[in-house]
């Protein structure tokens, strides 16, 4: 556990080293959340308005359309939002092994390398997207073996498809061999078993904990505000200190999420070029990045 823990806190600074020298790779993540809050919009209004206009011919009574309607509008989200994560996961990725290999990425450049995988990126997205919804789906109406089941067979494919990102952003390939090519990326290091890094998850849990800490504080401190003004005050301070609380704690998770966004990019973007080539990229150890995961016995 504690070896776990000093590789995945060394992971986590040598990606910072590289988030630290370019910034700009953080606006990937912000433009890939802002994208999918309007998409959301843009599917959600419209199917509640037709969802309201099919109640309304029916006499409030659900009609059989509704159900296909909703699922067909739901499926059409989850396609749209999958390629557009994928899209500037892509574009983050980009930005990474362009640093890893000595370039100098910019925003410009980071978009223009997803944009010029477009066709590989949207059918990935199909495929990805068709195989996680049906395991969700499945996963949702199945009894407790069944989850069971379905969440390692859910585990081994995140497990397979880890590289396929990168590999997507590098070698062009479809879908079918990106995943083929990274199912033997993580084979040909590791073993065919891939497991979540202990140290790397633990210290992010620290770290989004620690973000709580203002809310806390301002629950606390306008609680005790108020039971000094009295009940029948009008003090707005512990009003405030509350509404600040809560202020802070979303700015920092919101910087959190990017953060950790960013580096998972650019962590996967060096463990492939390791995985590829059996060199570690510049800024990462080697010995750090065979230890990420843990080798097939024997």
């Amino acid at each position: 556990m504690a070896s776990r823990v000093s590789t995945g806190f060394t992971l986590m600074k040598e990606s910072w080293g590289v988030l630290r020298r370019d910034k700009q790779l953080l606006l990937l993540p912000l433009i890939s959340g802002l994208t999918c809050l309007a998409i959301a919009a843009s599917f959600l209004i419209p199917a509640g308005l037709v969802m309201s206009a099919l109640r309304r011919g029916r006499g409030d009574e659900a009609g059989p359309l509704q159900p296909l309607i909703w699922l067909a509008m739901v499926l059409a989200f989850y396609l749209v939002a999958f390629f557009t994560v994928t899209f500037f996961n892509s574009a983050l990725v980009a930005g990474a092994i362009e640093r890893l290999r000595g370039g100098e990425p910019t925003l410009r450049s980071c978009l223009a390398a997803a944009t010029g995988r477009l066709p590989q990126i949207a059918r990935w997205a199909a495929v990805g997207a068709t195989v996680g919804w049906t395991l969700h789906a499945l996963q949702s109406r199945a009894q407790l073996g069944g989850r069971i089941g379905l969440g390692v067979a859910g585990a081994g494919w995140s497990a397979v498809t880890y590289f396929v990102v990168p590999v997507l952003v590098v070698e062009g390939v479809g879908p079918i061999e990106a995943i083929k090519r990274s199912a033997l990326a993580v084979k040909k290091t590791w073993g065919e078993a891939l497991t979540a890094n202990i140290g790397l998850g633990a210290l992010g849990l620290v770290i989004g904990i620690a973000c709580m800490l203002p809310i806390v504080l301002g629950v606390a401190g306008s609680v005790t505000l108020f039971a000094r003004s009295g009940p029948g005050s009008t003090e707005t301070v512990p009003l405030v200190a509350l509404v600040a609380g809560v202020g802070v704690t979303a700015a920092l998770l919101v910087v959190y999420a990017l953060v950790v966004s960013a580096l998972k990019g650019i962590l996967s973007a060096a463990l492939y070029l390791y995985a590829r080539d059996g060199v570690a990229p510049a800024g990462f150890d080697a010995a750090t990045l065979r230890g990420a995961f843990s080798a097939k016995p024997g």
